[in-house]
């Protein structure tokens, strides 16, 4: 093979550089990890050849300066100490290590203090069936004599004492048992309406007023509108002042005296007009309720059912000028028990069984035992229609034997006086319930021809309150020869 010249042997080591160079610049890496590669990757091997190669000039020789291309024969004295800025660090320059500042330093206020989170308040428990009559409002002041809703109220406002002490001045002129009744009244609606009551106050300066036990005649003296003293009428009751913000400031109530009235009978007008007064409250549409004027149960005690309704009434998270959709969103409905007013309950449902009904008939046979008793015995049918203004329906004898009264199978009235007397014996049945006890001297017969009496009863009520029977066992203590067993007996209901 011929021996190249010099200027072949020189242009071909400019044209090997030019190739290097050409890599390089296409080579996609950083340009530190580039060098490296390319000067492992590009170095030439010296090819031997019997003629040695002449040594290029200075100005000849491709030998790149330090931040060019690496030379390409390199020797060891001529191999330059790679600088730090040369050589790559141990760290790669492609994952850069976060700076101090990336990560923030927690501040005091990054985490909430336990006080900055409000404790939930809870609901005020109530049943569904008294919310709903707390809540059934006409939303507009009624007429006298006019029934406002199921709980007595009539517009949305609530009404109540922005205080729980109240100054209280009682009549001194008053009937002594009238005034007796009227605190005792008080005293058992205090804890149920939160309100604690301070009697001896002055007239002018109290807060609620009490007249008990005084003629209907001083109605206008006390401030009272002439409805007050009519002959029906037992008493009356209402705030006397209300601000715009629904704020009760003051109240009074009376108590009619009328001779011959039975003490429950007093403690009833007593705790009615006292709710008139102290809660704003009106004639309530339901029936078994104390705020009724048109029912003849009249009891002298709240029915369980009521009295929650009024400690849901006196919660005081339920302040004055509140509206009734406020009071809904506190609320929250609960199941409660009706075992605790098993008693008295059955006992009205089986009275408002008749109330709501047109018309009811039933069977009935009357018969005097003992001696020679038997000829007073009778039985017939008994017709039931409408409602007197006692709360009791209108009796039609004429199937029965028009000398007799119906005194002793009068099934409403014993149920009223069963739900009174609030110690009937319960018991289950098929299909409902059986009320059974005894009550003496409690108003039911007034005839000349004993000194007292006592009624052993049972009463069967379906599962809806309608009764299904009953019998009433009578027993007179006479002074003379009359017959004083009787037992009443009652079927075959029906209505309509």
């Amino acid at each position: 093979m011929p021996r190249p010249s010099p200027a072949t042997a020189h242009l071909a080591l400019v044209l090997t550089l030019i190739s290097v160079i050409a890599i390089a610049a296409c080579d996609s890496a950083p340009p530190t990890i580039g060098v490296v590669e390319i000067t492992a990757r590009s170095t030439p091997t010296p090819v031997a050849t019997s003629t040695p190669l002449p040594t290029p000039t200075p100005t000849a020789t491709a030998t790149p300066t330090p931040t060019a291309t690496p030379t390409l024969t390199p020797t060891p004295t001529s191999t330059p100490t790679p600088t730090p800025t040369a050589t790559p660090t141990a760290t790669p320059t492609h994952t850069p290590t976060p700076r101090p500042t990336a990560t923030p330093t927690p501040t005091a206020t990054s985490t909430p203090t336990p006080t900055a989170t409000p404790t939930p308040i809870p609901p005020i428990p109530v049943s569904e069936s008294v919310w709903e009559c707390f809540a059934d409002r006409p939303n507009r002041q009624v007429e006298q004599g006019e029934l406002a809703g199921c709980g007595g109220w009539d517009v949305n406002t609530i009404y109540k004492w922005e205080k729980d002490r109240l100054t209280v001045y009682v009549e001194p002129q008053g009937d002594a048992l009238y005034k007796e009744l009227a605190v005792e009244a008080l005293e058992y609606l205090s804890p149920i309406l939160r309100l604690d009551f301070i009697y001896g106050a002055p007239e002018g300066e109290a807060d609620l007023r009490v007249y008990a036990g005084v003629p209907s005649s001083w109605y206008a003296r006390i401030g009272q509108e002439a409805y007050c003293a009519e002959a029906m009428v037992a008493g009356c009751g209402a705030p006397d002042r209300v601000s715009w913000s629904g704020t009760i400031l003051s109240a009074s109530f009376s108590v009619w005296h009328k001779p011959g009235r039975e003490q429950y009978a007093i403690r009833h007008t007593a705790i009615h007009e006292a709710l008139h007064a102290l809660t704003a409250v009106r004639h309530s549409s339901e029936y078994t309720s104390m705020m009724s004027n048109r029912s003849a149960v009249r009891l002298s005690r709240l029915l369980p059912w009521e009295e929650e309704m009024y400690r849901l009434w006196s919660n005081p998270r339920i302040t004055p000028g509140m509206s009734v959709e406020v009071v809904r969103d506190m609320v929250e409905s609960v199941d409660t028990a009706d075992q605790a007013e098993q008693r008295v309950e059955a006992a009205i449902e089986g009275y408002l069984r008749f109330v709501e009904s047109d018309n009811v008939r039933f069977q009935v046979d009357v018969r005097f035992l003992g001696g020679n008793c038997d000829v007073h015995n009778y039985a017939g049918t008994v017709m039931l229609s409408g409602v007197d203004s006692y709360g009791y329906k209108h009796v039609d004898m004429s199937r029965v034997n028009p000398d007799r009264t119906n005194i002793h199978f009068d099934i409403e009235n014993l149920l009223v006086h069963v739900a009174r007397s609030r110690d009937a014996v319960v018991s289950s049945a098929v299909g409902g319930i059986v009320l059974r006890g005894m009550l003496s001297e409690f108003g039911l017969a007034d005839v000349s021809w004993h000194t007292g009496y006592s009624i052993d009863y049972e009463v069967v009520l379906d599962d809806q309150g309608y009764v299904q029977s009953f019998r009433m066992d009578w027993d007179y203590q006479v002074t003379g020869d009359f017959c004083a067993r009787i037992r009443a007996t009652g079927s075959g209901f029906i209505y309509r």
